[in-house]
């Protein structure tokens, strides 16, 4: 990358170098310097995107053995409901989950929600321009609803020399289109409740991966919503807990009993079907964003950001059927603004027109 680096500021240099002679060259000769100009950027622009292909290539994953026939080609068929959950990917090419048509946790995306970066920086892990949680972390796949993990057959293997998997609770299901794929067994499916909530400053007495199976325990509230919801749940801190491995086990089965019967993504958001015993909130581990709204029972709602990053509704006992739709911020405003201003440039060009007759 400081190779790629240098090579690219060198080409920027260069560009700067030519631009100042053309000025010097063809400062008073304006037709002569827009053509010279014109052809200088379209030769840069073919050297510098040879360059940048050229250095993506030596790097990339072989795309017609790999690329191609597994990802672009590829037909995963993994079971159930799709909607339902997500996979991570040990040790793969960034974005697979995307290529094989799943949501992953694992992405090489630069432009993510906000709540995205602060989850990750909140559990310890480093969250650039990509997301690939550690293996120890093990407990956040289970809160994110990851139900398989996959990995390549000819690449590094998740099963270590005792022949144990990397991280606990999988189990090897298959080996198809060059994956070897294991199934989470404490996958808990998206829409579940808590009966504990923890705060801030509990959460943040410990470090790496107790804290994530925290989260998993207990529902993270902020000060404001434990004053507003602390008589729904209780305070993990008034009975004596652990964080073990056997503890989080359990804590993924209990979360799993009381998940949502019904998930389903649709264009512009998600619905979910829930029975609850009493008034709870109800956890989604999808980002936080100004622009959800959500409806229970056909109701609007009040959606809190909860476990650092992601959302909750309030719901009644009983079944409830739970909306959330996302509007991109200002995207209406947007709308009008363009449109105005077309009307405008409209006009001026038609004023010219009629001037300069």
């Amino acid at each position: 990358y400081i190779f790629r680096f240098w090579v690219t500021c060198a080409i920027a240099i260069l560009s700067l170098a030519v631009l100042g002679i053309l000025l010097k060259k063809f400062r008073k000769y304006h037709k002569q310097f827009i053509k010279s100009a014109t052809a200088a950027v379209c030769i840069i622009s073919v050297v510098y995107a040879a360059v940048f292909i050229g250095f993506g290539s030596s790097h990339s994953y072989d795309i017609h053995n790999e690329v191609i026939p597994d990802l672009i080609e590829g037909e995963l068929k993994l079971d159930g409901d799709s909607d339902t959950f997500r996979i991570d990917c040990y040790e793969c090419m960034d974005n697979t989950a995307m290529f094989l048509g799943y949501s992953g946790i694992n992405a090489f995306h630069s432009i993510v929600p906000g709540s995205v970066t602060e989850f990750y920086e909140f559990i310890g892990e480093e969250r650039s321009v990509a997301s690939r949680p550690e293996t120890d972390n093990y407990s956040i796949r289970s809160l994110l609803s990851v139900r398989y993990l996959l990995s390549r057959v000819d690449g590094e293997s998740f099963i270590d020399e005792n022949g144990n998997s990397l991280m606990p609770g999988y189990k090897f299901v298959k080996q198809e289109d060059g994956f070897n794929v294991y199934e989470n067994e404490y996958y808990i499916p998206f829409g579940f409740t808590y009966d504990y909530y923890v705060s801030y400053d509990e959460c943040n007495a410990y470090e790496g991966s107790l804290k994530s199976n925290m989260l998993v325990k207990a529902l993270l509230l902020d000060d404001e919503q434990i004053e507003k919801y602390g008589h729904l749940l209780k305070n993990v801190e008034d009975e004596p807990y652990n964080l073990s491995k056997d503890s989080y086990y359990s804590d993924c089965e209990e979360r799993k009993r009381n998940a949502a019967e019904k998930f389903e993504r649709v264009k512009n958001g998600f619905n979910s079907t829930i029975t609850l015993q009493r008034d709870n909130l109800v956890f989604f581990s999808v980002p936080y964003e100004e622009g959800w709204k959500a409806y229970v029972n056909g109701k609007p709602a009040e959606i809190e950001k909860v476990n650092s990053g992601f959302m909750a509704v309030l719901a009644k006992s009983g079944v409830n059927e739970i909306e959330f739709r996302y509007t991109t911020p200002g995207l209406f405003v947007g709308v009008i603004i363009t449109v105005f201003s077309a009307f405008i440039f409209a006009a001026y060009l038609l004023i010219i027109k009629a001037y300069r007759k």
